[in-house]
């Protein structure tokens, strides 16, 4: 499949580059397979469907709720076009890509408007926002309008008014005005992005950006980002073990040492939060979608009674590969019928069991502070 963006940067992902200088550098070193997919690809397939009817006008493919947003969506563009139209009809594109050109007629970024409406003394640019996002940057904030209007502006020295069209949000439109001097301020701070981008040692720098950055799944940046406790408390994307594993991967020791020290602390809270949550009713359990299960059931086996029973079955060096001794329970149970304290029963049960004791293994050893 052909990449109609030319592995150049859009302006949809444009606050990315913005966010961070290495992001480009690091993209390119990257093949297909190693791209990240998207993260709700049922949100943004639904997008797809409601964008392609605002364009074609064919509504077939909607679903009930789709159609919703849709008489949403027209019905708030109508209102912005009427407001600002001054005149006769404007001319009308949708979803056509536009580019923005260095000096020299080489392509730098590109976006694709959802539709363009020029007049002769001005434009007006629209951007449709189908899904749920109640954090979506304000236009006047937007880098991918922002880019949408200065590629509109090199190509026709107006004033620009763009905007986004959010359907399910309580105010469904919000716009903002570009004049001349606003519009080449935007310009002077894209090339900017644009130049940092491209220095051979452009730093990466990791934020909430990454979460939707293609190359999130091979950046070292990401991984430790996507592994701070504050953010993981606040993500709704659910990590396999896989891709825990993979990210761990990819940071760095320092970073695998704090989060190892502060083992203890987050196994504790764990606990404790299970704790609360089995102290809860029935009822308060249901209301935050949870509920407790009965247990799994922990038989209780007779060891000396079955010993007996089964040394008729199976040999009695079989029968005692199954059985594992308890150093702890062994201590516990001569101090306790020889009467002595714990730590003397200690003593000669290690005495008394040093030869029949193999200490050759060794486990993989407690990391510690030097």
């Amino acid at each position: 499949m052909t990449d109609e963006r030319q592995g150049l940067p859009s302006a949809s992902g444009f606050y990315m580059e913005a966010a961070c200088d290495g992001r480009q550098n690091l993209l390119r070193t990257l093949l297909p397979h190693e791209l990240a997919p998207e993260r709700d690809v049922e949100m943004a397939s639904r997008g797809d469907r409601i964008h392609d009817a605002l364009q074609t006008g064919d509504v077939s493919l909607l679903t009930e709720d789709e159609m919703v947003d849709w008489a949403k969506c027209k019905e708030a563009e109508k209102k912005i076009y009427d407001e600002w139209r001054d005149g006769a009809d404007a001319l009308e594109y949708r979803e056509r890509r536009m580019w923005l050109h260095d000096g020299k007629g080489q392509p730098l970024v590109s976006g694709k408007a959802d539709v363009v409406f020029r007049q002769d003394a001005d434009a007006l640019i629209l951007d449709y926002k189908t899904g749920f996002n109640p954090h979506l940057t304000p236009s006047q904030r937007s880098w991918q309008l922002r880019v949408l209007a200065v590629i509109e502006y090199n190509q026709r020295r107006v004033p620009i008014r763009v905007g986004f069209i959010k359907p399910k949000a309580y105010e469904k439109s919000d716009c903002t005005d570009y004049a001349f001097e606003d519009l080449e301020f935007a310009h002077q701070q894209i090339m900017e992005v644009l130049r940092r981008s491209k220095e051979p040692d452009a730093p990466r720098y990791a934020g909430s950006h990454c979460n939707y950055c293609p190359a999130r799944n091979r950046c070292p940046e990401a991984a430790a980002y996507s592994m701070l406790p504050s953010v993981m408390a606040n993500t709704s994307v659910t990590m396999s073990k896989k891709e825990v594993i993979a990210r761990v991967q990819k940071l760095t020791p320092a970073d695998w040492k704090f989060i190892v020290q502060r083992g203890p602390m987050t196994v504790n809270i764990i606990e404790a939060s299970k704790a609360s949550l089995k102290a809860l009713s029935v009822e308060e359990l249901l209301a935050i979608g949870m509920t407790i299960d009965e247990g799994r059931r922990m038989p209780q086996i007779d060891a000396g009674a079955a010993f007996a029973v089964l040394s008729e079955f199976i040999s009695t060096k079989a029968l005692w590969s199954c059985f594992e001794l308890s150093k702890g329970a062994l201590i516990k149970a001569v101090a306790q019928e020889k009467i002595l304290t714990e730590a003397q029963a200690k003593v000669i049960v290690e005495e008394k069991l040093k030869p029949f004791t193999d200490d050759t293994r060794r486990s993989a050893g407690s990391l510690e502070e030097v």
